[in-house]
């Protein structure tokens, strides 16, 4: 998770520093909202490690699984696809960590 983390906390610290001010209008408002997206499905993953590790593991209840990883799938899906439309190294930084999530909510995905 840090190795997530910190190209998240890279893409927020360009954008507040210097990329803000390129954008204008509903580009944005769209980078701005990918951005937030891949923060939320960070948090989200954090909270779904935090209680698998508490109740010891989901075993066979794949539905339970399932409650938790389609919310943070899909996040971080819309998350990417809207990263896209920054500028500069926040963009770069942002697509870097949304991928990054996306990945993160596939593995649990996947191995079931």
């Amino acid at each position: 998770m840090i190795i997530v983390l910190l190209p998240t906390a890279a893409a927020w610290l360009t954008w507040v520093s210097k990329d803000r001010a390129s954008l204008n209008g509903t580009r944005k408002i769209m980078f701005l909202v990918g951005l937030v997206g891949a923060s939320i499905a960070l948090a989200i993953y954090a909270a779904f490690v935090i209680y698998t590790f508490r109740i010891h593991g989901f075993g066979t209840n794949f539905p339970a699984t399932l409650r938790w990883a389609r919310p943070g799938l899909w996040i971080s899906l819309a998350a990417l696809v809207l990263s896209v439309t920054g500028t500069g190294r926040s963009r770069v930084w942002s697509v870097a960590a949304s991928a990054l999530v996306l990945i993160l909510w596939i593995i649990p995905v996947w191995g079931m």
